[in-house]
């Protein structure tokens, strides 16, 4: 990363990761006192701050939530974990959480996590909010890295980048040996720089059996990641509510209009629900 690093935001306001052992349910606020007196955080030593728990509320919350146990037993088994889960269902922030804790619990013996975004902007706010959620400070334990801009440290535990960072690290060090689990996620995006990565990975995954990869992804392309990298264990994360797709089809020149009026269409039909429109070209997705 030869590009000019800049400084990370003030990390004070930001904060710290969970146990295990953790029952988040006893509900009493005096006893959400008590523990945090007795629970330290496994990163950084310190007692867990009272927002911690709040937050934790908020994550177990989260359809990927049930399916972590089955997560940490296929991660200590295999090499290759693909996790196929839609939007919102918390697979960009728990997972990395998860594999961090995997690395805690051999110590860091073949380095720490890295998760590619596709785009700079997912990858700072995922850092900010996942840093809340672990109770550590942004820019130590949990960072992020895109162009023109480092906030880790030779600490960082786990750390956020896009897709083409972690390209570039690769020309200096192909085998990527400051990571023991590499997460790579928006893969719907088919950016060129994660379908270089997913090829690239292959070979690396031969050179360092000890190296774990996870991959998040939609379950519309579970076949194809099949086909590459084989018979490897699936997490997938039941979706709460059913997804109905419609597809516009119209003229170029009259692609943002025809949009805004399938959305209203929606909106007055008055189904509950929300509404995600993705875009055919990176034009018409900077006028929305």
């Amino acid at each position: 990363m030869e590009e000019e690093e800049l400084e990370c935001p003030d990390s004070s306001s930001e904060r710290r990761y969970f146990p295990e052992s953790l029952d988040s349910s006893d509900g009493e606020e005096e006893g959400l006192l008590a523990c945090e007196d007795l629970e330290l955080n496994p990163f950084d030593g310190l007692p867990y701050s009272s927002r911690y728990y709040k937050l934790l509320r908020e994550r177990e919350a989260l359809p990927i939530w049930t399916e972590k146990y089955s997560f940490m037993e296929n991660l200590l088994q295999s090499q290759v974990v693909i996790v196929s889960g839609d939007a919102k269902c918390g697979k960009s922030s728990q997972v990395p959480q998860w594999c961090a804790e995997y690395c805690l619990s051999v110590h860091y013996q073949h380095g720490g996590v890295v998760c590619t975004q596709a785009h700079k902007q997912p990858a700072v706010q995922l850092a900010l909010r996942v840093a809340d959620e672990m109770d550590v400070n942004i820019g130590h334990e949990v960072g992020y890295v895109i162009p023109f801009e480092n906030c880790c440290t030779s600490e960082t535990i786990l750390r956020y980048c896009t897709d083409d960072m972690l390209q570039r690290e690769m020309m200096s060090s192909p085998f990527l040996a400051s990571y023991g689990v590499i997460v790579l996620d928006d893969i719907q995006e088919r950016s060129i720089a994660t379908d270089v990565l997913l090829g690239l990975l292959k070979g690396v995954l031969l050179a360092r059996p000890e190296l774990k990869l996870v991959i998040n992804t939609p379950p519309l392309l579970l076949s194809k990641l099949s086909a590459h990298y084989g018979d490897v264990p699936l997490v997938e994360v039941p979706s709460r509510r059913p997804v109905e797709v419609v597809h516009l089809s119209g003229a170029p020149e009259a692609a943002l209009e025809s949009v805004l009026r399938l959305i209203l269409e929606i909106h007055h039909s008055g189904e509950k629900g929300d509404i995600v429109v993705f875009l055919a070209c990176e034009q018409v997705s900077n006028k929305i």
